[in-house]
């Protein structure tokens, strides 16, 4: 079902590295199951601090790293989109 699908890999963890170990993870069995996974990814540890009181990044690192992850999603999507429609 995710066969060259174009998939993007966002984390967050409670800890410093949850998210990048989760993440690591996640893209090898994304790939196995034949999942186009794109460049760019955001890991935030210690979440809670990383996000205002309206869960918005409080970063804009973090803002920049997940606007390039959705660009390049969008980018990879767009010729799935057309195929199918």
């Amino acid at each position: 079902m995710l066969r060259n699908k174009p998939v993007g890999v966002v984390g967050a963890s409670t800890g410093a590295f949850g998210a990048v170990w989760a993440q690591a993870e996640l893209r090898k069995v994304l790939s196995a199951l034949g999942a186009r996974v794109v460049e760019g990814d955001l890991a935030l540890g210690h979440a809670a601090a990383q996000l205002d009181q309206e869960d918005r990044l409080v970063s804009e690192e973090h803002r920049m790293q997940l606007a390039e992850l959705l660009e390049n999603l969008v980018r990879e999507a767009a010729p799935v989109v057309r195929s199918a429609a």
